[in-house]
């Protein structure tokens, strides 16, 4: 008797833990979706005008892993209108305004940001997973994999690629292992950043 009680007590521990759990991966996986849906249409906008010629300089020489966080050009800067926003320079104001960065250059705005991020988004191959079809994620070789770490990416770009990475379903060795580590990351990430709030 005592036996059966104390099965059954712990079947329903384990099923509001369950419960609890999957609770915990959907507010996760809707705060990547909210990240994903507002950087990846940045991101292809800024990848479009570099190939274009249109952002001066965004693909100037070197390559390597792109820019760290700390001097701004970072996808929340450029997203939110960074600190020099009251000039009218974010990169909205010039997709809305018909779309040449004159706009910015005259408003005063963040130039300097969406030169930096364009960089970023070119050179920085974790980032680049986002802007993939997710049958192209898939088809990534496995040793494009190996480099791919976290180092410099901010919480908002770790959002958008779990999210990139889930709708691509990855599998091999390398991919799985890069996606381990980019959750991990989600995991810790604080759930009180502006844009992650409905």
């Amino acid at each position: 008797m005592e036996e059966a009680r104390l099965a059954n007590e712990a079947r329903e521990r384990e099923l509001a833990e369950g419960a609890a759990a999957r609770e915990k991966r959907a507010a996760l996986d809707a705060m990547n979706r909210r990240a994903y849906d507002a950087c990846v249409p940045v991101w292809k906008e800024l990848k479009a005008r570099a190939v274009a010629g249109v952002v001066a300089g965004a693909d100037g020489g070197g390559g390597g892993g792109g820019g760290g966080g700390g001097g701004g050009g970072g996808t929340a800067e450029v997203i939110s209108g960074g600190a020099d926003a009251e000039g009218g320079g974010n990169l909205g104001d010039v997709k809305e305004g018909g779309g040449n960065l004159g706009d910015v250059k005259e408003g005063g705005g963040n130039l300097g940001d969406i030169k930096k991020l364009t960089k970023r988004i070119l050179h920085k191959a974790e980032l680049r997973v986002a802007l993939l079809t997710p049958d192209e994620v898939r088809k990534m070789a496995p040793g494009s994999w190996v480099a791919m770490g976290t180092s410099g990416l901010e919480p908002l770009e770790i959002r958008t690629i779990a999210y990139a990475l889930k709708l691509a379903g990855v599998s091999g060795a390398a991919a799985l292992r890069f996606e381990t580590i980019i959750l991990e990351k989600v995991a810790a990430l604080p759930a009180d950043d502006a844009l992650m709030t409905p």
